[in-house]
């Protein structure tokens, strides 16, 4: 399973190949008995995140991140997507005079932000993040 689950990593659409059904009944249960089994290694938690589109999807990957560090790009990538995403729709209407976010929560997505993006690797990629925060 990990050589799927590896090779899907470089999927900017994975959902095509993990497909519904394949999640719910096949690689959902074999993380969670990953996670529980192998708490140790960090893989299981990444591969959660990446590929479940759920709420608490966030949760596996700040748990990633947490436990492998830099060495987690995808993740760290796809956490600072999200919260760039989610102050994008916060701003998203301030030229019509309206602000759709909380400032305190903002405040604190924005520092999340920054602390990711100082995490990446690649300079390009690091670059074309601060810009957009």
């Amino acid at each position: 399973m990990s050589w799927l689950l590896t090779t899907c990593e470089g999927e900017t659409d994975a959902s095509v190949i993990l497909i519904h059904p394949l999640k719910e009944r096949f690689l959902k249960p074999i993380l969670n008995q990953w996670m529980k089994e192998l708490p140790d290694d960090v893989r299981a938690d990444c591969w959660y995140g990446l590929f479940f589109d759920e709420d608490d999807r966030f949760i596996y990957l700040q748990e990633a991140i947490t436990r492998g560090g830099r060495r987690e790009q995808l993740v760290i990538e796809t956490m600072i997507d999200h919260h760039l995403y989610g102050l994008w729709y916060s701003f998203h209407h301030l030229d019509e005079d309206l602000y759709l976010g909380e400032i305190e929560e903002d405040a604190a997505t924005l520092t999340e932000a920054w602390l990711l993006i100082e995490q990446l690797e690649d300079a390009v990629l690091k670059s074309e993040c601060i810009n957009e925060w």
